[in-house]
This record gives C-alpha cells, structure tokens and sequence, in this order.
C-alpha cells in the first residue's frame, strides 16, 4: 500500500534513467512532468527519452545479457530491489 509519506520522498524529484550501469540524463536534458493522478498535481520529472536513449539502452542490455541470464534469482533480487 502507497502511503502519503512514500508519496513525499518522491513528490518534486527530477529522476535519471539508469543506462549501462550510470544514471543519465536523456540526450537532449529534456524532462517532462508526471503527474499523481489521485490528486492530479505535480508528482516527480522524468527524462523525455528520445531515439538515440533507447538505442544506447537497448546496447547496453545486449551487452549484459550474455551475465545477467547466468546470474541466480536471488542475486538478480538483490541488485533490481
């Protein structure tokens, strides 16, 4: 269950995307606003990922695919939560 504290530690952040390993902005530094539908105010800034992100993520993912499907279950839980 979301309470209204969790919702506070994220209210007004502006968030990176994670490619390869690092936290980036998108290409262009461009964000866009998403917005907390309960109450239909400003929740956090997200990057507005273009093209050439999605390429560099998807490069990326093939490049650890090869070590991330050898890895254990339990290790993966670990490093996704």
């Amino acid at each position: 269950m979301i309470t209204p504290e969790m919702i506070s530690t994220v209210r007004h952040k502006q968030y990176r995307m994670l490619i390869h390993g690092e936290l980036v902005e998108a290409v262009r530094g461009e964000t866009f606003p998403s917005t907390d539908p309960a109450v239909n105010e400003p929740l956090a800034r997200v990057p507005s990922a273009t093209a050439e992100d999605i390429d560099r993520a998807v490069a990326a993912a093939k490049e650890a695919f090869p070590k991330w499907r050898l890895t254990a279950p339990c290790a993966m839980s670990v490093l996704v939560c």
